[in-house]
């Protein structure tokens, strides 16, 4: 991994991200409100469009590829959790 060199913001960037911060925090209950409304109001071919749209998205060459590695990963995530008890 590349390393970036460290960069101290100034004090109108500082204000700015304050400023963002700020907002995030108001709009993003708000966000997320609609997006569980979108969610829940979606028939199941749409949810199926959808999701199929989100595996595509995290791993585009695979064409076809409905969460099997995602699924391999989860069982990964599961053993080790398990071998840390």
């Amino acid at each position: 991994m590349k390393d970036f060199p460290h960069r101290v913001l100034d004090d109108s960037e500082r204000e700015q991200m304050r400023r963002w911060l700020e907002n995030w925090a108001r709009v993003g209950p708000i966000l997320e409100a609609e997006r569980r409304t979108r969610v829940a109001g979606l028939t199941d071919d749409q949810a199926w469009e959808e999701s199929q749209a989100l595996f595509q998205s995290w791993q585009p060459d695979m064409v076809g590829d409905t969460g099997e590695g995602l699924q391999l990963q989860q069982d990964v995530f599961a053993r080790c959790r398990q071998d840390s008890r």
